[in-house]
């Protein structure tokens, strides 16, 4: 405490001064008031509950979404699963990941490196084939990035969690400069990242979500067996045919959902893989330029017949120069026959 006398009556006794305020109590003659005066150096304030829990809920939910995002990677590889349902699931994550979590944008330079590895790992999420195959390898990049946001995820809920034992006992509480990029006495700005930054990138995510499962993974396509038209009276080799002359047609117009019409939904070839991935790669030929190059000739075809199935080979398939030779099931599907099977031979 200190006290100053200014020689006209007055006096001034310096009562409390903290980090922030400093107190003083003045006596103009009889007369006395309170005064505050305030610090020059500029004092930030601490974390709210409210902010604290909003960006505990995110982080759990990213974790759980981060887990989820693992168990499909390592599940792709093994047999008998549905992978056309794995694969729109991975769609839905990315998703989620890209848009469902504004304390990502939030933190796009902090948050140890929470935000720039979930980038990256999204960045490199095109093909769930490739993706399982390079985490087999312990090394890999992918398991790298996903070990190093599990880490920053750990860390940064370790320090949300210290935050909350010193608000409940009533402490003010300041996060870390290295987990936010603003500062923590500006309130959340949920409205302006979903109304600016968020929400455009929502829509570039979601139109670019729409064309691959549109264009690679068939969603909203003609179903199979739309684009033939058959007639009872016809032979097995007629409605073949019918399949491969549909088929050059589709290449001639450049046309992947025509040709797509021909597949069976259960279809597998001689590596299992299913329409998808026959799909995802008929859409790649289309992106190059290629699918329109190809044409199918069964000058010499001959069928036969085995479990329900009827079989023609040889099938020859050409691109530009190159020519292969393929082994062709064919199953019924109301009174038409579709592609079931393909083997190169």
């Amino acid at each position: 405490m200190a006290t100053s006398d200014n020689g006209q009556g007055l006096a001034k006794i310096t009562l409390a001064k903290n980090s922030t305020s400093l107190y003083c109590i003045e006596w103009v003659g009889r007369n006395r008031r309170v005064v505050v005066v305030q610090n020059s150096k500029k004092q930030s304030q601490g974390i709210s509950v409210d902010a604290l829990a909003h960006y505990q809920q995110q982080c759990e939910e990213i974790a759980k979404d981060w887990g989820r995002l693992r168990a499909v990677i390592d599940a792709y590889p093994k047999s008998g699963l549905n992978k056309e349902r794995m694969e729109g699931e991975l769609i839905s994550l990315k998703s989620r990941l890209s848009c469902d979590y504004p304390v990502l944008t939030y933190w796009r330079k902090g948050g140890y490196g929470l935000s720039a590895g979930i980038n990256k790992m999204l960045f490199n999420l095109t093909d769930l084939s490739s993706l399982a195959d390079s985490a087999q390898n312990p090394a890999s990049r992918v398991n790298q990035t996903w070990q190093e946001v599990r880490a920053s995820l750990q860390r940064v809920n370790g320090i949300l969690g210290d935050a909350q034992v010193q608000l409940g006992s009533g402490k003010e509480v300041h996060l870390p400069e290295d987990l936010l990029v603003h500062n923590t006495h500006r309130p959340f700005p949920v409205k302006k990242v979903l109304k600016g930054a968020g929400v455009v990138m929502g829509v570039l995510v979601l139109v670019a979500t729409l064309y691959v499962m549109r264009n690679f993974l068939g969603f909203w396509a003609p179903g199979a067996g739309d684009g033939l038209v058959v007639d009872a009276s016809m032979s097995n080799e007629e409605k073949i045919e019918s399949v491969l002359l549909l088929m050059n047609e589709a290449c001639k117009q450049d046309d992947v959902d025509l040709f797509m019409t021909v597949i069976a939904g259960d279809f597998r070839d001689e590596k299992g893989n299913g329409k998808t991935k026959l799909r995802v790669g008929l859409q790649t030929l289309h992106e190059q330029g290629e699918f329109k190059k190809i044409s199918f000739n069964w000058s010499r075809m001959v069928l036969s017949e085995k479990d329900g199935f009827v079989y023609a080979r040889p099938i020859f398939i050409r691109i530009e120069d190159e020519e292969l030779s393929f082994y062709v099931g064919f199953k019924p599907y109301r009174g038409k026959l579709l592609i079931a099977t393909a083997d190169d031979t």
